[in-house]
């Protein structure tokens, strides 16, 4: 009987404590490979759950990134690469046996600089070991990384992998911007060295059976959500004041129910600022990881995020039929584009109109006040099957 080929897969830390994006791909990838691979996750804490959900064999490996948030401090992060090289040798001689026995190693990272933290050192020790770089994020932000000799090491470290794959067509589309030789189609099946998988494989939903388990809010409430890390990027202050300038109809609660980290503090205070608390009810969750527990709750999630490859969380809520009002970037546009195939002309006029021009508080406030002004079509069980794939 002929041995199964074995992938070796890696992951590491992000900036967010938690990684939901590259758990749910991780979740749909690991048992498709399943059949034709043997397979070992070396990562950090972050994947374990999502490895063992999967029948997987986990090993913590936890190779460092020396990364520092502040932009003018991009420097820093830069004197120590050499530092953090150093330690993922380390890592990679404790852990030396599931290296030299790897047919494939595939790398799942959101930070995009990571890269470079440990694929020289494989490039040098096994040269023949094909390498597979799966993106969950951008091209760096820092404008430093846009310049020589920054950028044209990124893009020669990236064209030397094996192959690359990517989690939308938008994502593609930036990093072919950025420099990476990205020629061929990714919808071309026989490209074999670069590819879009979309990450929401493993999100099946029965919107009939969760209704039944649990019945939406009364007429007169409106359950928003604000899901994911508390910060800027994300566009959270955007939906706090855009909330506080709406219209309100007194017959109407509303409620905003935040899950996710960040600093809660700081934007506590913006809402006392913006005395949102006399207008809205707002009930802080903390991070949840049970998807049902999360969307069973809400009637429409606001998502303006300033920056994302993908944006799971829109997926996650179509798939529990729950409306998403979006910023308009390339990549939440793609998702609502084909959720809109195949659908009613009405519906698709729908989903488009729960897009708000990303960084536009004037527009974000529209969008929510027409989300307000029809709450009855958007709650409706038609309008609902519309988002499930």
């Amino acid at each position: 009987m002929t041995q199964k080929p074995f992938i070796l897969h890696l992951s590491n830390r992000y900036y967010s404590e938690h990684a939901g994006g590259t758990e749910t791909f991780l979740e749909g990838l690991l048992p498709a490979l399943e059949p034709s691979f043997n397979q070992i996750m070396l990562g950090e804490e972050i994947v374990k759950e999502a490895t063992l959900k999967s029948g997987i064999e986990y090993i913590n490996f936890g190779f460092p990134t020396i990364r520092v948030r502040n932009s003018y401090t991009r420097l820093i992060e830069i004197a120590f690469f050499p530092i953090s090289l150093f330690l993922s040798l380390f890592q990679i001689i404790k852990h030396w046996k599931y290296f030299k026995r790897a047919n494939v190693i595939s790398y799942t990272t959101g930070s995009m600089n990571s890269i470079l933290n440990i694929s020289p050192l494989l490039w040098l020790l096994f040269p023949k070991t094909p390498q597979i770089y799966i993106h969950h994020g951008m091209p760096p932000e820092a404008k430093i990384y846009h310049k020589k000799p920054f950028k044209q090491f990124f893009t020669w470290a990236w064209n030397k992998m094996s192959g690359q794959v990517f989690i939308c067509q938008s994502q593609w589309n930036a990093f072919k911007n950025y420099g990476l030789k990205l020629d061929n189609s990714s919808n071309n099946p026989t490209n074999q060295k670069n590819s879009v998988i979309y990450n929401w494989s493993s999100l099946e939903t029965s919107i009939d059976s969760l209704e039944k388990a649990n019945p939406k809010s009364q007429n007169n409430e409106i359950h928003f959500g604000a899901i994911g890390r508390y910060s800027e990027k994300k566009g959270f202050d955007l939906t706090l004041q855009a909330l506080s300038q709406i219209q309100v109809n007194q017959t109407k609660k509303i409620f905003l129910h935040i899950f996710g980290d960040g600093d809660q503090l700081f934007y506590q205070e913006l809402i006392n600022q913006l005395k949102l608390e006399t207008k809205i009810k707002i009930i802080w969750h903390g991070f949840e990881s049970d998807k049902q527990k999360i969307f069973k709750t809400l009637d429409c999630v606001i998502f303006p995020s300033y920056f994302d490859s993908f944006g799971l969380v829109l997926v996650e809520a179509y798939s529990f039929g729950i409306p998403v009002i979006t910023s308009s970037l390339d990549a939440f546009t793609e998702i609502k584009n084909k959720t809109s195939q195949n659908k009613q002309t009405n519906s698709i006029t729908e989903i488009n109109k729960l897009i708000s021009k990303t960084g536009n508080l004037d527009s974000l406030t529209k969008t929510i006040e027409y989300y307000l002004a029809s709450t009855e079509y958007f709650k409706s069980t038609e309008y609902k099957h519309t988002l499930q794939e």
